[in-house]
């Protein structure tokens, strides 16, 4: 026997034995052979179903400077059998047709801001963060402008297996927001003196709040940290504004190193007075024009920076969500209020909120809850929710509590987020949170 005869029949047995591990699988399955020498079956072809443009919701208005998600939904065609397809390297060419600038990102060499879960092997199209071929753009890169997007991918090649062009995609101007961070304090924890009476002057009254703790928050560790690090990121992410965040500009010549952030936030000096919403807002209103009136410089100057809203920030036991049946309170949050100065379209005059932070914040809500909330409470100040809006529930919020989108994405955290994962997921989220669990990036 010869041995190219020899080398055809060992090929042929072989063959054979993947035919027959495959008839286990499907007794009708018929093998397309793409090399009858090799008795091979041929590779998995991809698929492309599109590309998407994501800062959170599809729906959203892109906006330049905040961080993107640029993916492209793949899969591999339902053949017969289903062999799974391994994407080694993927280029995407992010071109900005207004100003002819073009930066380019690589898979592996840009991890993790481009990411591939390998291997493939869906036939239809999957919105998971782990199914699609998946770049994230810093906002930094991405200027004002209308875009064009190329993405090469390939498989154990050096030539693409597949390129696939979309667009265009318009990047408006950001805007910015100034955030003014106040605390409160119980006022009965320094009452004024009785009339007449005339206390020695080294008399110092120290401030408590309503647990008898110091009301400066960003004195405690744990959510001062809170606040920093989720509260902020998510009023960030939800928010159209440009990625970072920053501090306010105090100086008198300009000179801060945070406007580029789009949120920028200062702490307020003095504790305030939040009883009920008559005389907290009076107190809250005129603390942030007493801020932006300090801001001010003799014209033609204009103020260097200046804060839109003023939140204010206090301890509390925390709203009893999920109540257990011997009156416990295992999941105890935030709770938060809006009041405004008349007006509720965004007049420029400001608007402030009240936001009770739980003392177990960090252990319950997950990442950025109370987030959720001041965002929530400052878009009253923005339009949500007119009364004479389609969508008005009369009091202020949305009848459509919550939108269902498969497409809904963190891009901050890099994954995707369907809100019905959270707003129907049973009884332990309030009516409260389930309006704000939407709103940019879920």
């Amino acid at each position: 026997m010869s041995k190219v005869r020899s080398h055809l029949l060992i090929k042929r047995a072989a063959f054979i034995a993947i035919l027959m591990a495959f008839k286990s699988m499907d007794a009708g399955a018929i093998i397309p052979i793409c090399d009858p020498f090799s008795g091979l079956p041929c590779p998995p072809t991809l698929k492309i179903f599109e590309g998407e443009v994501n800062q959170g919701l599809r729906d959203y208005q892109l906006v330049a400077g905040k961080d993107t998600l640029v993916r492209i939904f793949v899969g591999v065609a339902p053949d017969v059998n289903v062999f799974p397809l391994t994407i080694d390297r993927a280029d995407l060419e992010v071109i900005n047709t207004t100003t002819g600038s073009v930066f380019t990102v690589h898979y592996p060499g840009d991890f993790p801001n481009a990411v591939i879960h390998n291997p493939i092997s869906n036939v239809t199209q999957q919105f998971s963060e782990n199914s699609n071929v998946n770049f994230y753009l810093n906002g930094s890169d991405l200027l004002p402008g209308d875009y064009q997007f190329e993405a090469h991918l390939y498989s154990n090649s050096t030539t693409p297996v597949s390129e696939f062009e979309f667009g265009p995609y318009s990047f408006t101007a950001a805007k910015k927001l100034g955030l003014l961070v106040a605390f409160g304090y119980n006022p009965n924890s320094c009452p004024p003196p009785p009339p007449g009476d005339n206390p020695p002057g080294d008399t110092l009254c120290i401030p408590k709040d309503d647990l008898g703790m110091d009301p400066y928050l960003s004195q405690d560790p744990v959510l001062w940290d809170y606040i920093r690090n989720y509260i902020l990121p998510t009023v960030s992410r939800i928010y159209p504004l440009r990625s970072g965040i920053g501090t306010i500009d105090t100086s008198v010549d300009c000179t801060g190193l945070d406007h580029d952030k789009g949120l920028r936030y200062f702490v307020y000096p003095d504790v305030l007075d939040v009883p009920d919403p008559g005389l907290g807002e009076t107190q809250g209103l005129n603390a942030l024009k007493r801020f932006n009136q300090m801001r001010e410089r003799p014209p033609p100057l204009r103020p260097c920076d200046q804060a839109d809203n003023i939140t204010v920030m206090l301890r509390s036991r925390g709203p009893c969500l999920t109540p257990t049946a011997d009156g416990h309170c295992p999941t105890r949050n935030w709770k938060g209020s809006d009041y405004f100065n008349g007006n509720e379209g965004g007049s420029g005059e400001g608007s402030w909120s009240v936001l009770s932070l739980a003392l177990n914040a960090t252990r319950t809500g997950g990442f950025g809850t109370a987030g959720w909330g001041l965002s929530h409470e400052l878009g009253h100040d923005y339009g949500l929710v007119k009364g004479d809006a389609p969508n008005s529930d009369g009091g202020g919020h949305s009848k459509n509590y919550c939108i269902k989108d498969e497409r809904a994405f963190n891009v901050v955290g890099k994954k995707s987020h369907s809100c019905s994962d959270q707003c129907d997921g049973g009884p332990a989220m309030s009516q409260h949170q389930r309006r704000t669990c939407p709103l940019r990036g879920g």
